[in-house]
């Protein structure tokens, strides 16, 4: 079962997902979040933080351009590495995916991360931030066949329903 968190842009779908962490510490993944006008990727489990979006000024070759955005390879890679981690770790009974959006359906971004989340067999909750316009498409990208939709002012039953 792969649950779905969605509502418009800048809604406030990653806080309602912080504050369900404050109350289960039991949570991997990573959320994207803005800080300071500028989006960082969190590990849901230990709390490192790293840039996720970059300035003009900051360009490497390797960034991750998605229309007037520029994103760190970097923390592509952490955040695999983070994600892929929890998945193997028995500790942990909820993982959370913020988020999958048009880089995804492009087959790039974390294209290749949210293959092998979905496919994984496991026993944890696992929730998906999708945009409310980008729904349909990705589950229908990704075949998702087994999925609940929630909404933010539900989030806080999620995993205990």
């Amino acid at each position: 079962m792969i649950d779905i968190l969605t509502g418009p842009i800048r809604s406030g779908k990653t806080s309602s997902i912080l504050s369900f962490r404050d109350l289960n510490k039991n949570i991997g993944g990573f959320v994207t979040p803005d800080t300071n006008g500028k989006r960082v990727i969190v590990n849901m489990f230990s709390d490192e933080m790293a840039p996720f979006e970059k300035n003009e000024n900051e360009k490497e070759e390797n960034d991750v351009i998605v229309g007037k955005f520029r994103f760190s390879r970097h923390a592509f890679d952490l955040g695999y590495e983070w994600m892929m981690s929890h998945l193997e770790n028995p500790t942990l009974t909820h993982l959370v995916f913020d988020e999958v959006g048009k880089l995804e359906l492009e087959n790039r971004g974390f294209y290749s991360l949210f293959l092998k989340w979905t496919a994984f067999q496991t026993d944890k909750k696992r929730l998906v931030v999708i945009r409310d316009y980008l729904v349909q498409d990705v589950i229908h990208h990704f075949n998702i066949r087994d999925f609940r939709i929630w909404v933010k002012e539900d989030i806080k039953i999620w995993g205990y329903e």
